[in-house]
């Protein structure tokens, strides 16, 4: 199964919604007080609908129309969203209602608008659409499943399909997490060079167009698509590795970058560094978290990056972390890890 990516509308902690500034200095996610870099909302959403919309919401539905818009779509014939948490803003602000009005009198917007499937049921009224609409709710493979789902779509003849994945920060959820160790306590820290344990919280949502035609806008082709749950050691995951890479009848040597999701947890990482050294020794390597923050979805996040360092043919110099630098980019690999459960593979290619 295959697909192109015809257009793309990220909101994240980069100024991404515009597409990947490769000269802008990027800002490193390096403490708990980094949030996604939100647009004027008037310029993409009717400020009356705007103004009923979640924070979380509006961030989706802006980058859902940025893409759909890129790519010349209308009404695409699927709507696919992923999510590991939803609309969190909306859910702490239902529970806490029912604790500050003593179980009476509550309002059910709150409720209506805090479900996994809002983002993806709005989109669809924007829009006017009534066409397959389904949202993934499956932890760190969230993302993955939906864009799994859009290419059996495309597959069984639909001729576009929008796919994207999302998640938000709250106060609420970033401090119970931290009491579960998912956060890192000091600030600042290169998470490359990393040996405390936790993560640096992130946030995004990234929208993709994808279609079986390739157009003079296409920014790359997804060619490949695997995930794996709780492997019992470094050797599945090495084997599972490179049974994709058989899979699709490939040489490790024909990767020209790999993009790893390395997110500064001394506990997970060094998964990543034995696979560089055991399957991609000699491959350019780089991460995308230290952009994205960490996240259930960030998968979604390494997309948006690899379709346009594709395209651009280009890699920043803050994305690399071997001294190889590729001399060509025909294809990415994103090699992506949620805390040593979920891991997947999306293999992207030049089109």
């Amino acid at each position: 199964m295959e697909a192109f990516i015809n257009g793309i509308g990220a909101i994240s902690p980069q100024d991404s919604l515009d597409g990947l500034q490769l000269d802008a200095l990027p800002v490193l996610v390096n403490s708990s007080e980094v949030k996604s870099q939100e647009p004027v909302y008037k310029n993409y959403i009717n400020p009356g609908k705007a103004r009923r919309m979640s924070r979380m919401v509006k961030m989706g539905v802006t980058a859902a129309l940025t893409a759909l818009k890129e790519s010349e779509v209308e009404i695409p014939d699927a709507i696919l969203t992923g999510t590991a948490m939803g609309c969190l803003e909306d859910t702490e602000k239902f529970l806490n209602a029912i604790i500050d009005n003593d179980e009476q009198l509550l309002t059910p917007t709150a409720f209506i608008q805090s479900t996994h499937n809002t983002l993806g049921a709005q989109i669809a009224l924007l829009l006017g659409c009534k066409n397959y609409n389904f949202t993934y709710v499956q932890r760190a493979f969230s993302f993955e499943n939906a864009v799994l789902d859009g290419l059996m779509k495309l597959e069984e003849g639909s001729e576009n399909v929008l796919v994207g994945g999302h998640d938000e920060i709250t106060k609420g959820f970033h401090k119970l997490y931290e009491r579960l160790e998912y956060w890192k306590k000091e600030e600042g820290e290169d998470i490359l060079q990393s040996k405390s344990i936790g993560s640096y919280a992130g946030e995004g949502a990234s929208f993709f167009s994808l279609s079986k035609t390739k157009e003079a806008q296409s920014y790359a082709k997804i060619v490949g698509l695997d995930m794996l749950y709780k492997p019992s050691n470094s050797s599945e995951i090495k084997a599972w590795i490179e049974a994709f890479l058989v899979a699709k009848g490939i040489d490790s040597s024909k990767i020209d970058l790999v993009l790893y999701g390395t997110s500064g947890d001394v506990r997970f990482d060094s998964v990543f560094e034995e696979m560089k050294l055991e399957v991609f020794q000699n491959q350019s390597s780089g991460y995308f978290k230290h952009l994205s923050g960490e996240y259930a979805t960030s998968a979604s996040f390494a997309m948006y990056l690899t379709a346009n360092i594709i395209k651009k043919q280009s890699v920043p110099d803050y994305v690399l972390t071997s001294e190889i630098k590729p001399s060509q980019l025909n294809r990415v690999l994103i090699f992506n890890g949620y805390r040593n459960e979920n891991y997947s593979l999306m293999l992207l290619e030049k089109c």
